[in-house]
């Protein structure tokens, strides 16, 4: 009976000892968790190639043959595939509710493209509205207010886009997105008939030269290729 005795107490202080190491390596773990929670979003940056990509998807879905209206479409299926994927909802029960990306929902580079694609967007739907006026005669004023709303929306997007690059991305990003936005910035100034327009294209142009000579034979190809289309506007 005392063999007995001790053989059960031996039981007990085994469970209790799984229990103390069970327990010690779940606050191991939660202490892990916790570790790696406290790093900072910011210290983590993320790369898009924003010329490369743009380069491709424009040449692909319109505007190799400067079909506007078709590439806006194609922005517009890209933005909803987007919303999807990183379920970026904007509202519940089909009621839509507007909503802005902040800088600590980016965790991929792929939120970068939310802003891109909507810029792309606008500024697609105001070159589209151009072609008209220049085809057409009839309801132009109308036309050009309208353009002048997209490109003005197109530059809000762009700015965000540099936002958000500059606090997430890597610095070869954060410049890609900087010369898109005062590309944007220039467009719109130009079609207003502002004389500042000129200073914009300019700083474009000097980050064109810079990313230039910053990258690969195909990156230093893309932007003398850029610069060259942007030459004529500055002349």
């Amino acid at each position: 009976k005392k063999k007995k005795k001790r053989k059960a107490g031996g039981g007990r202080f085994r469970r209790e000892e799984r229990e103390r190491a069970r327990k010690r390596i779940e606050a191991e773990r939660k202490n892990r968790l916790a570790a790696m929670s406290d790093v900072t979003e910011g210290e983590e940056k993320y790369a898009l190639d924003v010329y490369t990509l743009l380069r491709v998807t424009q040449a692909q879905h319109g505007l190799k043959h400067g079909d506007y209206e078709r590439y806006r479409k194609y922005c517009s299926r890209r933005l909803l595939r987007l919303y999807k994927s990183l379920k970026f909802v904007h509202g519940k029960g089909g009621k839509f509710e507007k909503r802005s990306l902040s800088v600590e929902e980016v965790k991929e580079a792929r939120y970068f493209l939310i802003p891109l694609m909507n810029a792309e967007r606008c500024w697609s739907s105001a070159m589209a509205v151009k072609k008209e006026i220049e085809n057409s005669k009839k309801w132009v004023t109308h036309r050009k207010h309208h353009m002048f709303k997209k490109l003005k929306r197109a530059t809000t997007w762009a700015d965000e886009f540099t936002s958000l690059c500059s606090a997430k991305g890597d610095s070869r990003t954060a410049t890609e997105a900087e010369a898109y936005a005062l590309f944007m910035k220039g467009m719109y100034l130009l079609e207003r008939g502002d004389s500042n327009a000129l200073t914009a294209f300019l700083q474009t142009r000097s980050l064109y030269e810079k990313l230039g000579r910053g990258g690969s034979n195909e990156d230093s190809a893309t932007f003398l290729e850029l610069q060259s289309e942007i030459e004529p506007i500055i002349l």
